[in-house]
């Protein structure tokens, strides 16, 4: 079992999807995303070599944009320990 970590940008960022973007779908797209993360289904490209101040991993992991049209893809990158 994983704990995910989001950080203050990611954080930043969702707020800006949601308040400027309309994205209001965005929390339940990431869920999906985190829920695999936290149950050890490590999937998405871990990103070595990033200075992180705790023992983790940190991963970049596409999901699905519900809000568009299209079914879009986002680029989450996620720390997880």
């Amino acid at each position: 079992m994983y704990t995910v970590i989001p950080t203050e940008r990611f954080e930043k960022d969702v707020k800006y999807y949601i308040r400027k973007k309309g994205f209001v779908h965005i929390g339940s797209d990431i869920k999906a995303v985190t829920d695999e993360l936290q149950k050890g289904n490590l999937i998405g490209t871990e990103i070595p070599g990033l200075k992180i101040p705790t023992d983790g991993h940190t991963f970049k992991v596409r999901s699905a944009n519900t809000d568009t049209k299209w079914v879009s893809l986002m680029d989450i990158v996620l720390f997880i320990m």
